[in-house]
C-alpha cells in the first residue's frame, strides 16, 4: 500500500477547462500532474497506480501513466465507476479511454451499471488499496469532496490538486 497511489477527481463537467482540446489550463494540469507522478515515483518509490477513470482529467493522469512506463517500472489500475460511462461522451473522448484501458495493467469495474454510489465505491477502494491520494478538487461538495472524507477517515496522505490555481496542498 505505502508503494501505491491513486488518483480521484473532479467530473469532466465540474471542469473550468475542456479536456480534449489543448488550452494553457490543460497544459498547466498535464505539467502539474507529470511533476507530481515523477515526484511520486522517484522520492517516494511509488510503483503502482489506481486512477478513477471517468473521462476528462482522469484520462490526461492515466495518460501521463501511461507514458511513465516507458521509463520506470510502473504499473496503472483503472478503476471503472460503471460499465456505461462512456457512453454519451464525444468519439474523441471514448477514444481515448478505450485506448487508456487497452494498455493498463488492470481493469477493475466497480458497477455494471450507474448507481448513487458507484463513485462513492470507487474513492473507498482507492482508499482502501492507496497510501496516497491525488485528488482534484474544485473545493466544492460533491464526489471529490467524498473522497476527500473517506480518505481522510483511512488517514491516508493526500495531495489536493486544483483545477485553476498552480498551488497545490499536501496533507
Amino acid at each position: 500500500m505505502e508503494t501505491t497511489c491513486g488518483y480521484f477527481g473532479l467530473h469532466p463537467w465540474e471542469l473550468p477547462w475542456d479536456t480534449e482540446r489543448d488550452n494553457p489550463e490543460r497544459t498547466r494540469f498535464q505539467k502539474q500532474i507529470r511533476a507530481h507522478l515523477t515526484s511520486l515515483v522517484a522520492q517516494q518509490n511509488i510503483s503502482r497506480f489506481i486512477v478513477s477513470v471517468d473521462g476528462g482529467a482522469a484520462l490526461l493522469v492515466a495518460e501521463a501513466i501511461l507514458e511513465m512506463k516507458a521509463q520506470h517500472p510502473v504499473t496503472l489500475e483503472c478503476v471503472i465507476p460503471f460499465e456505461e460511462l462512456p457512453v454519451h461522451w464525444s468519439e474523441a473522448e471514448r477514444e481515448r479511454y478505450f485506448s487508456v484501458l487497452e494498455r493498463c495493467d488492470v481493469e477493475n469495474m466497480i458497477n455494471r451499471s450507474f448507481t448513487l454510489n458507484c463513485y462513492r465505491r470507487c474513492a473507498q477502494y482507492l482508499a482502501e488499496q492507496c497510501g496516497t491520494l491525488l485528488i482534484l478538487w474544485n473545493e466544492k461538495p460533491g464526489d471529490a469532496g467524498d473522497a476527500i472524507a473517506v480518505a481522510h477517515r483511512f488517514g491516508r496522505r493526500l495531495i489536493l490538486l486544483s483545477p485553476i490555481a498552480s498551488s497545490d496542498k499536501v496533507e
